[in-house]
C-alpha cells in the first residue's frame, strides 16, 4: 500500500477515536454537570483553606496552640515508628553498659558511681577501639581520691589511643540564675587531653513534663569563667566532621568562646543558625531545630542497642568487646535508686537511653533541620484538595437518605485515615493543623452536595 494512504487511513482513525472521545465526554457532562460542578468547588475550597491555614500556623507556629499540635504530631510519628526503623550498616553500632539495679546492689547501692569501677570498665572497652565512648555517669561529684586517680590513668590511657571520650557533667544555678559548674580534681587533666570532653545532656521538658528537646549547648561559669559544654550528640558530630583530629576539642572551645563571651549567657537564642568550622568542613543548623530529640528505641525493646550489665565487666574476662570496635560505647545508669528517669514521647526510659537516642538520631538521620515552607504548602494543599475530592465522590454514590450517617462518620473517618498517613509518610509537624482543615473540607463538601439537592 503507499505510504501516503496509510498515513491517510491512521489520520482518519485517530480523527475517529478523537470524536467519539469527544461525544462521550460532552454526554458525561450533560448528565453530570452539577456534580462535576460541585466537585470542583470541593477540590477547590479546601485545598485554599488549607495553603491559608498552613501559612497561618507557619507564621505563628510559636504560639501555644500551633506549637501543641506540632509536638502532638511528632510525638504520634515516633510512636509509629519506634523500634521498627532499620539501622543502615554504614551507622555505627552503639553498646550499652548499664549499672542497673543488681550492678547497684553488688556495689551495696551507692550515692555516687565509684570511680574505681568505672575506670575497670573504660579499660577493658579500650582494647576494642571505639569510636566513642560516652560516660553518662557525673564523676566530678566523687571525693574518692584513690579512685579518681585510677580513673585518671584510665582516661589517659584512653587519651593516648586517640579514643575520643564524652564525660557528661551536670550544672546548678547560682543565685544569678547563671549556671555554674563544681569544681573537679578531674578539670586540670581533662583540660590538657585533647581526646577528652565535657559535655552535657540539659533537657527541656515542656509544659507535660516530657522531655522533647536538648539543648545543643549551654555555657556555665567555672571558677568565674565561662566554660561552653556540647551537647553528646553535636560533640559526635564535630568529631565525625574533623575526623577525630587532635585540633577538634581546641578548634571548638575556641569557637564557642567567640560565641559565649559572658558567664551570663546560658543559652543562645533559640532560633538563631549557627555555623562551626572544623579542618575539614563546616557545620550549619539552626538551633531551635537542632534541640528536638528524634526517638528511635523504647527503653522496653532496646531494639538499636547492644545491652550489657555492668557487672559483666567486673570480673574475670569479661563480655567480648570485640563488637565495639569503631562503634560507639555509652556507659550510664538505669537503676531505680537513681532517680534518672525521664518521660518522652515513646515512654519512660532511663536518661541514659535519651542521650542514645539522641546520638543516634544524629548519626542516623543527621542534624534535624527545619521543614522547608514549600514543600509543606503544595503538601497541605493537596491533601486537603484529595479530601475534598474524596468526600465529593462518597456523597454522589450514596443515596441522600444515607447522608446524615455520613455527616457523623466519614469526617473523622477520612481526615483520621489520611492524616496518619501523613505522620507515616511525610513530615507530621503540621498533623493538627491538617486535620482540622481536612474536617473542615469535608463538611463543607457536605453542605455543598445538601444544598444543591434543595435546589433541585
Amino acid at each position: 500500500m503507499d505510504p501516503g494512504k496509510k498515513v491517510e487511513k491512521m489520520l482518519l482513525a485517530v480523527f475517529r477515536i478523537f470524536g467519539q472521545v469527544s461525544m462521550k465526554t460532552r454526554a458525561v457532562l450533560r448528565r453530570n454537570g452539577k456534580f462535576l460542578k460541585l466537585l470542583t468547588v470541593a477540590i477547590l475550597v479546601p485545598g485554599f483553606a488549607g495553603v491559608l491555614l498552613f501559612a497561618m500556623s507557619w507564621r505563628f507556629q510559636d504560639l501555644p496552640f500551633f506549637e501543641n499540635g506540632l509536638e502532638a504530631g511528632d510525638d504520634i510519628a515516633m510512636k509509629l515508628q519506634a523500634d521498627t526503623i532499620e539501622i543502615p550498616d554504614t551507622v555505627r553500632t552503639m553498646t550499652f553498659i548499664d549499672y542497673n539495679d543488681e550492678a547497684m546492689e553488688m556495689l551495696n547501692y551507692p550515692a555516687l558511681i565509684p570511680p574505681q569501677s568505672l575506670a575497670d570498665i573504660l579499660d577493658k572497652v579500650a582494647t576494642a577501639r571505639p569510636r566513642l565512648i560516652i560516660v553518662d555517669i557525673d564523676v566530678t561529684w566523687s571525693d574518692d581520691k584513690l579512685g579518681l586517680v585510677r580513673l585518671r590513668n584510665s582516661l589517659q590511657q584512653l587519651n593516648l589511643l586517640h579514643i575520643p571520650t564524652l564525660l557528661l557533667r551536670e550544672t546548678s544555678l547560682s543565685g544569678t540564675e547563671s549556671r555554674v559548674l563544681r569544681p573537679s580534681a578531674l578539670d586540670a587533666m581533662v583540660d590538657a587531653m585533647p581526646y577528652v570532653w565535657w559535655v552535657s545532656a540539659e533537657g527541656m521538658p515542656s509544659d507535660d513534663a516530657v522531655n522533647r528537646k536538648m539543648r545543643v549547648w549551654i555555657t556555665a561559669c567555672l571558677n568565674r569563667l565561662p566554660i561552653s559544654l556540647p551537647s553528646p550528640q553535636l560533640a559526635a558530630t564535630f568529631i565525625d566532621a574533623s575526623l577525630a583530629s587532635e585540633s577538634a576539642k581546641a578548634d571548638f572551645n575556641q569557637q564557642m568562646a567567640e560565641a559565649n563571651e559572658s558567664c551570663d549567657e546560658n543559652h543562645v537564642d533559640g532560633r538563631a543558625a549557627m555555623t562551626l568550622k572544623t579542618r575539614h568542613k563546616a557545620i550549619s543548623f539552626n538551633i531551635k531545630d537542632a534541640e528536638r530529640i528524634r526517638y528511635t528505641m523504647t527503653w522496653e525493646r532496646l531494639s538499636q542497642v547492644r545491652y550489657n550489665p555492668a557487672k559483666e565487666y567486673w570480673w574475670g574476662g569479661g563480655p567480648d568487646v570485640s563488637g565495639m570496635r569503631q562503634g560507639i560505647v555509652l556507659i550510664g545508669s538505669s537503676a531505680g535508686n537513681r532517680r534518672d528517669t525521664a518521660s518522652t514521647p515513646i515512654g519512660e526510659m532511663p536518661g541514659t537511653l535519651v542521650v542514645a537516642n539522641s546520638v543516634r538520631a544524629w548519626y542516623q538521620f543527621g542534624i534535624p533541620r527545619g521543614r522547608s515552607f514549600w514543600a509543606g504548602l503544595l503538601m497541605m494543599c493537596g491533601v486537603c484538595s484529595l479530601s475534598g475530592m474524596i468526600a465529593a465522590v462518597f456523597f454522589r454514590f450514596v443515596p441522600p437518605n444515607k447522608h446524615d450517617v455520613m455527616d457523623i462518620f466519614l469526617p473523622v473517618i477520612l481526615a483520621a485515615m489520611l492524616w496518619l498517613a501523613m505522620v507515616v509518610m511525610a513530615d507530621p509537624a503540621l498533623a493538627f493543623s491538617l486535620f482540622l482543615v481536612q474536617y473542615l473540607s469535608i463538611m463543607f463538601t457536605s453542605f455543598a452536595f445538601k444544598h444543591a439537592e434543595r435546589m433541585s
